[in-house]
């Protein structure tokens, strides 16, 4: 009898380290995922305000230019050499940009 009680309480410590382990294991996992997707989601907004802000200003600098063609204060191939463009590529992209 003490010994089915010995064998008893081994095999319940086995199996209580075995559940125990994998409860572990599933919740590592879980705040793991969680700790990476929020990690991942903040890096990509981040990523994507630089690129927006990155964008914005070119846009501005674009339409700065334009606006200085315009008055006639900057001749075209000067706008367009400010910016690394032919004058047929800076009037491309004048045209393409929202009103």
């Amino acid at each position: 009898r003490a010994e089915g009680k010995a064998e008893g309480r081994v095999e319940g410590r086995a199996e209580g380290r075995a559940e125990g382990r994998a409860e572990g294991i599933a919740e590592g996992m879980e705040k793991g995922m969680e700790e990476g997707m929020a990690k991942g989601m903040a890096k990509g907004m981040a990523k994507g305000m630089a690129k927006g802000m990155e964008e914005g200003m070119a846009k501005g600098r674009l339409e700065t230019l334009w606006s200085l063609v315009r008055d006639g204060v900057l001749p075209l191939a000067a706008a367009a050499e400010r910016v690394h463009m032919t004058t047929e590529e800076f009037q491309g992209r004048i045209a393409s940009l929202p009103q």
